[in-house]
């Protein structure tokens, strides 16, 4: 009878201590509608730096799977791929369900729930891909421009140019900045414009980007503010809702500016 007590308590202890084992990874698997070549995470956990987070691995079947140290709460997170951040303010809008941290106009982040299982999810969406989309670059000034695509997938590339984008301060400034989601939104945080000594300043951008450029100006520590100019009727700004936030914005391709 000893015996038989000895060995139900080392199955029961076994079982614990598996169960114990496999609670110690969350899974969470990502499904990327388009060739990607890193995925990673991002959230408070990381102070939001898109960089800082772990990277999934590779499932070569168009989808990418976290192996993260089983949280001890409910963990807040964005997914970056290829150094682009989801945004998914919109799909919170249009009645989606898969960023519930949001106030529906400048932020929607992911959350997992302590004690919910492994999570499956999709980039910058809260559906699973279409598979009737086609994915590629959009632009016809690109040189990998797909005339078949029906959704950019951001993967536009073009020729090798210098970007110069040039502003005039209607007031003495000793120094003139960009800030913007590539620097985090930090006011000091951004590239330093050179002074023409005629009341303008230009920022070079040797090679010019790839990608969207949103920004504001910063004049002497002071970040422009353009919602005003925006509800008047303003073209300056085209990142805006009029009322919380008014962006500047550059195209690939568009060329210079001048502001």
């Amino acid at each position: 009878m000893k015996f038989k007590y000895v060995s139900l308590l080392l199955m029961l202890l076994t079982a614990c201590t598996c169960s114990y084992s496999i609670a110690q990874t969350l899974n969470i698997t990502a499904q990327v509608c388009f060739e990607a070549n890193e995925v990673k995470l991002t959230g408070p956990s990381f102070g939001w730096d898109p960089t800082a987070g772990p990277s999934a691995t590779n499932n070569e079947d168009g989808t990418w799977t976290f192996a993260i140290p089983y949280p001890t709460s409910n963990y807040e997170f964005l997914l970056v791929v290829d150094g682009e951040q989801e945004d998914l303010i919109e799909e919170m809008v249009n009645g989606g369900t898969c960023a519930p941290i949001t106030n529906y106009f400048s932020y929607a982040n992911g959350l997992w729930i302590l004690g919910s299982g492994d999570m499956n999810i999709t980039y910058n969406s809260c559906e699973e891909c279409d598979p009737n989309v086609v994915y590629g670059c959009t632009d016809p000034n690109a040189l990998n421009y797909n005339p078949n695509a029906t959704e950019d997938d951001g993967s536009c590339e073009y020729e090798e140019t210098v970007l110069y984008i040039t502003t005039t301060v209607c007031y003495e400034a000793e120094e003139v900045r960009m800030t913007g989601p590539w620097w985090n939104w930090d006011p000091m945080g951004g590239p330093i414009a050179i002074d023409n000594g005629d009341n303008t300043w230009t920022f070079t951008f040797d090679p010019a980007p790839n990608d969207e450029l949103e920004y504001l100006l910063v004049m002497d520590g002071e970040q422009e503010n353009l919602i005003e100019e925006m509800v008047n009727g303003g073209t300056c700004a085209p990142v805006t809702d009029y009322w919380a936030y008014a962006n500047r914005l550059w195209l690939p391709g568009s060329g210079n500016v001048q502001n």
